[in-house]
């Protein structure tokens, strides 16, 4: 099951839709972030008294949607690296390869599995560092 897993994590390092997925979260935390401070600069100059909104509101909806795209981002991180993981093994022949050791294939999928959800939980730590 070592090898599964040590295989299916550079495997998921390897695929293009991890590291274009991965640069996407972290532009979008960089621009949530710049506007959360701007928001903050921005209450913190005027009061803006014609809807009565105060930061604590803004910066409510803004961390409440900072956090659905987070969780969205995940969702969809999870689901590209699971989606083609058997198919793609098949057709590169690496299946053939781990299946003819002395390994059940209830071993090779909870290596997998076990590979997935190390990544899946790294990605959200990164994301919403372990604040959740």
């Amino acid at each position: 099951m070592k090898i599964v897993f040590m295989n299916t994590l550079l495997e998921v390092r390897r695929k293009k839709m991890f590291l274009i997925i991965m640069i996407i979260s972290l532009s979008l935390l960089a621009l949530w972030t710049v506007g959360l401070g701007v928001a903050r600069a921005a209450f913190d100059d005027t009061v803006i008294d014609t809807f009565s909104i105060n930061f604590s509101e803004v910066a409510f909806l803004l961390i409440t949607l900072g956090t659905s795209i987070f969780f969205l981002l995940c969702i969809i991180n999870a689901v590209m690296m699971g989606a083609n993981s058997l198919s793609s093994d098949v057709e590169n022949g690496l299946l053939n390869g781990v299946l003819s050791r002395p390994i059940s294939r209830t071993s090779y999928q909870l290596g997998r599995m076990m590979a997935f959800l190390t990544m899946s939980v790294f990605f959200a730590t990164m994301l919403f560092g372990g604040k959740c």
